[in-house]
């Protein structure tokens, strides 16, 4: 499947691009790990993620305890606990107000595209 609205960077560029993502006008996903079921999760997030010009884009963090530095200064939403980068979690998702909105955890199941649209609006 093509993803058109996912940003997958290289481990040593990952923070950067994080970054990059976050400072833009966005709701993001933030897919965790790789494997299988992180790439189903992307592919349903980008599919989710609406045309080019919609607010939702995806960043896939293949290896996502480097970003552990990245999101410790990003606020979380009332009764969000941090996302767990080092098991780790399945997701979580920025606001527009660059808020730690939303966190898919690796004991919940599978993400379906419900759930996926839930987490994009919880972002809104």
């Amino acid at each position: 499947m093509e993803l058109l609205k996912t940003t997958t960077p290289a481990e040593n560029d990952s923070v950067q691009a994080f970054h990059d993502q976050v400072a833009k006008d966005r709701v993001l996903f933030v897919v965790l790990g790789s494997g299988p079921e992180a790439e189903s999760l992307v592919e349903s997030a980008d599919l989710l993620a609406g045309r080019p010009d919609d607010p939702r884009w995806v960043f896939w963090a293949k290896s996502p305890a480097v970003l552990q530095a990245a999101i410790a200064g990003l606020p979380l939403a009332e009764g969000i606990a941090a996302p767990d980068l080092t098991t780790p979690d399945r997701a979580f998702v920025v606001s527009f107000s660059n808020i730690i909105c939303d966190v898919i955890r690796a004991g919940d199941p599978a993400p379906d595209p419900t759930r996926v649209f839930q987490a994009y609006n919880n972002g809104n």
